[in-house]
């Protein structure tokens, strides 16, 4: 299994900004809907839940999430930063995400990203969010920071005709990123225990904190409401967020690849209506990184072109390159060299691109024959 290369911060700062370096001024806002941990009224979410009363919010609209503690306190709103040089295995909806500090989603900058935070000697405490507009599987549950001896339970309610029915967690989808560790999910990210709906931290030295793992749920059907209860765990506290990425992050980066062959040890191969070939490759825990066997590593970014079109973060010689299936790869528009290429076929192999393990392009603006 190939391990997330690291990224340059050209990449942490997201799709927005990286095609705005490419292509000039491109104005971009918050992101994606995540809760405003600030509402309209200028009130910040720790005060208010605090005070006892509800905390009315925004969401995806105006004034469409409340939050009430009904047990215990919350402590602060706290901001981690998930880009940077070591983003490890981080969604790109995470690592691009930029919030505002206006709102008490973010710190406007990219990857900068506001959670609610549990009180930290505490067990007692039980966090209600109410949605005007439900949870379905296109929003994620974001809890951070699960570690020491913590433990932490998560319900989830279905309004049918005026009353909240249980939603079994069966279903939903449970994923481990590297939040600011920088390293991949290994035995000491938090088990999750979907028919108890608890995620726990494995037994280890208390101490040894791991600098805000990350752990995301994906509902499986409609939510009305969600309980966030502490259940164990003084001197620790966790994080809690609920973000709707878009369609472009939680898919695949582009249908560029909805032609892709599964063969066997997650390895893919993909050739287009047009007979031109793209290769082999394998998506890693990130599905906007991919191993091609004969490029090697790239990040994708969907350029939302109507071409199934897709541009690569090329790690072997730190380019941006655009293609498509239909202008079609193995041709190739290097960013860098201002420059459309063609990648060589290898001779002995018209299913792969290397020859002896070099890259071959010819460059159409020299009319030479390079390597990079």
């Amino acid at each position: 299994m190939k391990l997330l290369p690291q990224l340059p911060t050209i990449i942490g700062i997201g799709f927005c900004t990286a095609v705005s370096l490419l292509f000039g001024s491109l104005a971009c806002a918050q992101s994606i809907p995540a809760v405003h941990l600030i509402n309209r009224s200028s009130q910040n979410a720790v005060t208010v839940l605090n005070s006892g009363a509800p905390f009315v919010t925004d969401f995806r609209g105006a004034n469409d999430v409340t939050l009430t503690a009904l047990t215990g306190t919350v402590h602060s709103l706290y901001t981690d930063h998930y880009g940077g040089s070591t983003p490890g295995n981080n969604p790109g909806y995470l690592t691009s995400f930029v919030g505002t500090a206006a709102t008490g989603t973010g710190d406007d900058t990219a990857g900068g990203f506001i959670g609610l935070e549990s009180d930290l000697d505490t067990s007692a405490l039980s966090l209600q969010y109410d949605f005007a507009q439900p949870l379905t599987s296109r929003d994620r549950i974001v809890i951070v920071d699960v570690e020491r001896n913590e433990q932490y339970r998560l319900q989830a309610y279905h309004l049918v005709s005026g009353a909240y029915q249980p939603v079994s967690l069966t279903g939903w989808l449970h994923e481990s990123f590297s939040g600011q560790t920088g390293t991949i999910p290994n035995a000491s990210w938090a088990v999750w225990d979907p028919a108890a709906g608890t995620l726990t931290s494995p037994a280890h030295d208390p101490n040894a904190t791991m600098n805000e793992p990350i752990d995301v749920l994906t509902p499986d059907q409609s939510v009305d409401r969600i309980v966030f209860t502490k259940v164990a765990g003084n001197g620790g506290s966790a994080l809690i967020q609920i973000v709707e990425p878009s369609a472009a992050d939680i898919a695949l980066p582009s249908s560029f690849f909805a032609g892709g062959v599964p063969l066997s040890q997650g390895v893919y191969y993909l050739s287009f209506s047009n007979g031109k070939i793209f290769g082999y490759y394998e998506y890693l825990s990130d599905p906007h990184f991919i191993y091609h066997f004969d490029l090697g590593f790239e990040y994708v970014f969907n350029a939302l072109d109507g071409a199934n079109g897709v541009y690569f973060y090329d790690f072997k010689s730190n380019d941006f390159f655009y293609t498509s299936p239909t202008f079609s790869f193995p041709f190739l528009y290097d960013f860098n060299l201002q420059a459309f290429l063609y990648y060589y076929p290898d001779p002995t192999n018209p299913q792969r691109y290397n020859t002896n393990g070099v890259r071959y392009f010819y460059n159409f603006s020299t009319g030479q024959i390079i390597s990079k």
